[in-house]
């Protein structure tokens, strides 16, 4: 399912793409495609950059969870990920 400019919003101060669709409980943009939860971000940048590599979570530079702004986003390894920019106690769930 193709992402459309009418799912989000753009914010003019931070360039934030912001998924103006449901939301997660951990407040990632998420949706419904064929019986199957997608998170947005991750649809997106795989619709307009190409696959995220295995083993990767994408992190948001501008810490916006609703973010769906390709440049926003980078793939990192997931444990780099994990150790870098989340808490100890908070799960990376995405």
């Amino acid at each position: 399912m193709p992402i459309t400019s009418d799912k989000y919003t753009v914010n003019s101060i931070t360039q934030c793409w912001e998924w103006a669709g449901s939301r997660a409980v951990n407040g990632y943009g998420h949706f419904q495609h064929k019986g199957k939860t997608k998170s947005a971000h991750r649809a997106l940048y795989e619709q307009l950059v190409g696959p995220i590599p295995d083993g990767h979570h994408l992190h948001h530079l501008c810490e916006n969870r609703l973010c769906i702004n390709p440049d926003h986003l980078e793939p990192v390894p997931k444990e780099d990920h994990k150790r870098k920019f989340h808490n100890k106690d908070q799960q990376v769930l995405h």
